[in-house]
């Protein structure tokens, strides 16, 4: 795998708009992010020509994403790319896609959500990207980039040393939306309650496995038989499978079948470890405690996986605040001690 070079202070970060418009529909967001990174971090940030293009716009001719993510990757200044947002069919560029582009400048990518059908493509050019938070959606959080979100983002994309043991975040977590509609709201932090920290199913054991996963919505139906899904059974032997909901199907049925589909292709057999997202703030305690026991009732009952490491409730995806999980990376479980270590470099 292809790894990209670290970011530093006063690196050039292009924002590109892969998926959906929200840039433009909601300016004030998206201004508040790059406010973020260019405080936080130092990076002289800088829009493609849609960036803020509209919907429409984007709808209508998706050729001109992939000419803006092209266009940011072969410039010799942009040393990094982030996405302002998900969406939902960034599953559009494949059809285009020039994977020996992505291949012939690699670069820190960044993005969640509807982004991971573009993640998966880089994954299949062969190169390391990173399900991160997005500039309108974890970048730009109320009262800022949150510390332990920006800590994250330091130590995996900023340095080049092994990553090291996970820590999971124990302080507020938000209990309402960031108020778009106001922008002027985005500087003040939302209301909050204790996070628990991560849940460990019962079972498991001590395994290593490379990271490998995204989104379920954007997993199935859109990727899975696709050419960047992978269909041999040997891919998955030595991979860690993290997986995340938005909240339009975080429900207990839809996880069933999921994970049935994900059984029947022999995943559940083959993976060595299994990472849960903790979940959107739309989604209730009882719905989240619903598809935990949707994924034990598959994962430990019906293909008694009883030694498979299955931690819940991690901090990445679609919550606040979040780690960046590195595509590739080599990451241990421990279910006995209880610790998520990322053993590997993430940049170099």
């Amino acid at each position: 795998m292809i790894i990209p070079k670290r970011l530093s202070r006063g690196s050039r970060v292009a924002i590109v708009s892969v998926s959906s418009a929200a840039g433009h529909q909601f300016p004030g967001v998206y201004n508040w992010g790059v406010q973020q990174l260019r405080e936080a971090f130092g990076f002289d940030v800088v829009a493609m020509p849609h960036t803020l293009a509209s919907q429409q716009v984007l709808t209508e001719t998706p050729q001109l994403r992939l000419a803006d993510l092209y266009e940011a990757l072969e410039r010799p200044d942009i040393e990094g790319i982030i996405a302002t947002i998900g969406g939902e069919d960034s599953i559009r560029l494949l059809r285009f896609m020039d994977f020996d582009k992505l291949r012939q400048y690699p670069k820190v990518f960044c993005g969640m959500s509807d982004i991971t059908a573009v993640h998966l493509m880089f994954f299949h050019a062969g190169v390391r990207s990173y399900y991160s938070p997005t500039v309108m959606y974890g970048i730009a959080d109320g009262g800022g980039i949150h510390p332990y979100t920006k800590a994250s983002f330091e130590r995996t994309l900023m340095q080049a040393d092994p990553i090291g043991v996970l820590e999971p975040y124990e302080g507020l977590k938000p209990v309402e939306p960031l108020p778009w509609d106001k922008p002027e709201m985005l500087k003040h932090p939302v209301r909050g309650r204790q996070a628990n920290g991560w849940d460990w199913a019962e079972g498991g054991t001590k395994a290593q496995g490379r990271l490998f996963g995204g989104c379920v919505e954007v997993i199935c139906p859109l990727l899975i038989g696709t050419e960047i899904w992978p269909r041999a059974r040997s891919f998955w032997n030595d991979k860690i499978l993290f997986l995340e909901w938005s909240y339009e199907m975080a429900q207990a049925e839809f996880t069933r079948w999921f994970f049935q589909n994900l059984a029947a292709q022999g995943i559940l057999d083959q993976i060595q470890g299994l990472i849960i997202g903790r979940h959107h703030i739309k989604v209730s305690d009882y719905t989240a405690w619903e598809i935990k026991q949707s994924v034990l009732g598959i994962v430990r009952k019906q293909e008694k996986k009883q030694n498979l490491p299955i931690c819940f409730d991690v901090d990445f995806g679609h919550t606040l605040p979040m780690l960046i999980l590195p595509y590739g990376a080599l990451m241990e479980m421990d279910a006995i001690e209880r610790r998520l270590t990322i053993l590997d470099s993430s940049v170099v």
